[in-house]
């Protein structure tokens, strides 16, 4: 295959990576009905862009394109902040999330209790990502190549920027750790010594100038991996950093020195994969017939996975193009099929909707799910 052949494949796996209910069956075959409450639907227009996300509790966010909304599963709204965007982007991390315009110049940073803060930037956003203490990583599209910075809630301009000028050498992804002490970048790089293929470069850089001090390099960089023939994600995970490509997910301890805690590598194609804060993963990988790598997978093998590297379960699914994680469990959907599914492969209950679903989420627990469609919202709760 040739590079260019491999890079667009790569890059279409990455791209997977990352973006009334009336009747269930749950476990052991016993059926149910769920309870849909009436009183709890969320109205909105067809192109509001409406989004959802919760973390660990009875609450969760609304985000549409005239602000963000932070309500209870009774219905009642804790507070709302009025914003203007025209295509929302989220990006979760635990009780944390960060909203931005595709490809716009400005960002908007929440938890549970309000508005952290908010940054505008000097060219487009390309990709984002925030920490569960609000630092927010971005990386920009310049005249000159590429940006990244890094925000935090206690500084009103970049506390850590660095710019990419090299040819060849791309941005794939950036997050920044808890304590806004580390960033770290992965860097595809395409340069003619790179002998017909391709490698990811995952750098580890220190944002603040008292840490940058003890190193050697003037960006303050510290530490660095290379995944050769490889396109990887970068995500933190606490003190752990996730690197996840088409071949490998490894793990690194990020301190005063990186070193390698495990690797896993993966027989079959990557289809989905998905984090719950910092305590563990999901993959969905490979053909229903066990083969490996198969060009074409209608279904797929879910596996969960603690932050140790420990597979803690399994379960063959239908075939997966929706995932949403909550903790100990997981949706996924194919078409207008769902199942949930907790971290010891245990089906929770299956699902057909009757209608097209845009989100369909956990809601603290596995016995409270949201569903969202075209114009309106509303939470069922288990029997």
């Amino acid at each position: 295959m040739s590079t260019k052949a491999k890079i667009i494949a790569a890059v279409a796996v990455i791209g997977v990576i990352l973006a009334g209910w009336l009747y269930m069956e749950f476990g052991d075959g016993v059926s149910t009905l769920a309870h849909v409450d009436a009183e709890i639907t969320i109205p909105y227009e067809f192109d509001s862009g409406a989004t959802f996300y919760s973390y660990n509790s009875s609450e969760f966010f609304f985000c549409t394109k005239d602000g963000v909304k932070f309500m209870n599963t009774a219905g009642e709204q804790q507070w709302e902040e009025v914003i203007s965007l025209t295509n929302p982007v989220l990006y979760g991390k635990c009780d944390t999330i960060a909203l931005i315009e595709a490809k716009g110049r400005k960002a908007y940073v929440f938890n549970t209790l309000g508005k952290l803060y908010e940054r505008r930037f000097d060219a487009p956003v390309l990709s984002f990502s925030v920490s569960q203490t609000g630092h927010l990583a971005v990386i920009l599209q310049s005249s000159d190549g590429y940006c990244v910075e890094v925000h935090s809630p206690g500084s009103m301009e970049a506390v850590w920027r660095y710019v990419i000028s090299s040819p060849n050498i791309y941005p794939l992804s950036a997050d920044v750790s808890p304590d806004g002490r580390v960033a770290a970048l992965s860097l595809l790089d395409l340069n003619p010594d790179a002998y017909h293929s391709m490698k990811t470069n995952i750098v580890f850089m220190y944002t603040s100038q008292a840490d940058a001090a003890s190193t050697t390099d003037a960006d303050g960089k510290f530490a660095g991996e290379t995944l050769s023939d490889q396109i990887a994600l970068v995500r933190f995970m606490n003190n752990k950093l996730l690197a996840v490509s088409d071949k490998n997910i490894t793990c690194y301890t990020v301190s005063e020195n990186v070193k390698q805690d495990w690797q896993i590598a993966l027989e079959n194609e990557l289809e989905q994969f998905e984090t719950f804060g910092n305590d563990g993963f999901v993959i969905v990988a490979g053909g229903s017939d066990g083969s490996k790598r198969p060009e074409d997978s209608s279904a797929g093998m879910l596996e969960f996975y603690n932050i140790k590297g420990k597979r803690t379960g399994g379960y063959q699914t239908s075939g997966v193009d929706y995932i949403s994680m909550s903790i100990n469990s997981v949706i996924v959907g194919k078409n207008r099929n769902y199942e949930a599914i907790n971290n010891r492969g245990k089906l929770l209950w299956s699902y057909t909707a009757s209608q097209d679903i845009r989100q369909l989420m956990f809601l603290g627990y596995e016995n409270t799910a949201l569903a969202s469609g075209a114009t309106n919202a509303w939470i069922m709760r288990k029997d």
